[in-house]
């Protein structure tokens, strides 16, 4: 996929492309950005439910077509015109983001008639992240249509070894695994537009800054991170809680911040543009990630260690096996004592937290700058 390579028109078909704000939308940005770069011609569909594309720099070589959704049953957009583009098209390569995505079953049955060549990315490992649906309806789905997508693709795509084992045991022998990558010039700041930014939230230079970047969903852990605070608090209550994200709990994580008496210490910040993102890793002391399943990687760890913020995240095996030991805290998942133990220890010993923020960035450039994933992604692309 490389320049000496022809050129190839490429079909990324995804969920969600910016402005909406998600690790997916980002991760098929940035790769159709690399691809287009590169030469080829990309054709994105998205569903019509992310927002003003136009407002986003997109490259001349990349075309963004999107198709009306008639809703999002468990955040899946249905999108029936998939099936006529798809028809009247003809790719190179299909690159699907999700296997349970309505346009991934789509293009892998089409794929059985067209004969393209299909790539899968898996951003996740489950299906339902709804504790209210039994786990049978995901174990059905996985096993029928799943695994007949899955097996019908010339490529499967993990992000980590973890993933690779899960899905091997499904009988899988397509598995290739490919990191999330980012561009680091992406991520340089404006030393004086961080002076600013902290005094628009109103932040003193002597307090401490904790930040949750994400959805405000159950399986993220927020909850745990907002009952760990708490206590974090009355150790160290010259510190605050940045909430960068929005997402059915916002309301109830809301109160609980109020009956807390908090509300000065808890800033909610919705969706913010991606350099706001960026300010807030910069300004932030540690980026708490207390994910309870269902992370393959998390763009987010890569942003903050980028930014040069540490990291305190759950024992999942996508961020102990991922991640640098030496700019990590890692604490038991759902055990909101002990987080609340780890981040107070950390506030309270500053050689400890100064040693965690040396070679964050240094680790994420030699490892998961899209200048290496391309090289990974070029042999996967050139291997079908």
């Amino acid at each position: 996929m490389g320049e000496s390579q022809n050129k190839l028109h490429i079909c990324h078909i995804c969920t969600k492309y910016p402005p909406a704000v998600s690790g997916i939308a980002k991760h098929v940005y940035d790769l159709s950005q690399l691809q287009a770069k590169q030469g080829h011609y990309v054709t994105i569909y998205c569903p019509n439910d992310v927002g003003d594309i136009s407002s986003i720099d997109i490259h001349p070589n990349v075309h963004v077509i999107p198709l009306r959704s008639l809703g999002r049953p468990l955040n899946n957009p249905i999108t029936p015109s998939i099936f006529i583009e798809l028809m009247k098209s003809d790719f190179d390569i299909v690159h699907a983001h999700d296997f349970f995505l309505f346009g991934t079953i789509i293009a892998g049955f089409m794929n059985r008639i067209k004969k393209y060549p299909l790539i899968i990315t898996c951003h996740t490992n489950k299906l339902i992240y709804n504790s209210k649906i039994k786990s049978v309806f995901q174990d059905l789905y996985i096993s029928t249509i799943g695994i007949f997508i899955l097996r019908g693709a010339r490529k499967v795509v993990v992000h980590n070894a973890e993933n690779k084992r899960i899905f091997s045991e499904f009988g899988l022998n397509n598995l290739e695994i490919v990191p999330n990558g980012i561009y680091p010039q992406d991520y340089m700041v404006d030393v004086r537009d961080i002076i600013h930014f902290k005094e628009k939230l109103g932040l003193k230079e002597n307090e401490r800054i904790l930040l949750f970047v994400g959805r405000l969903v159950d399986r993220k852990g927020i909850l745990d991170l907002i009952k760990a605070y708490a206590i974090i608090n009355k150790s160290c209550p010259d510190t605050k809680l940045i909430i960068v994200g929005d997402g059915p709990l916002k309301n109830s994580l809301k109160k609980i911040v109020s009956d807390s008496k908090l509300e000065q210490n808890v800033i909610f910040m919705g969706f913010v543009s991606f350099y706001e993102l960026v300010l807030c890793y910069h300004i932030a002391d540690l980026t708490v990630v207390p994910s309870i399943f269902g992370e393959t990687q998390g763009i987010v760890t890569l942003e903050s260690l980028i930014c040069g913020t540490p990291l305190v995240v759950s024992d999942l095996p996508c961020f102990t096996q991922m991640l640098p030991k030496e700019n990590i805290c890692v604490f038991s998942s759902e055990n909101f004592e002990q987080l609340a133990e780890k981040i107070i220890g950390l506030f309270q010993d500053d050689l400890s937290l100064k040693k965690l923020m040396e070679g964050c960035k240094e680790f994420v450039v030699f490892n998961y700058s899209w200048e290496i994933i391309s090289k990974k992604m070029d042999q996967l692309y050139n291997s079908i």
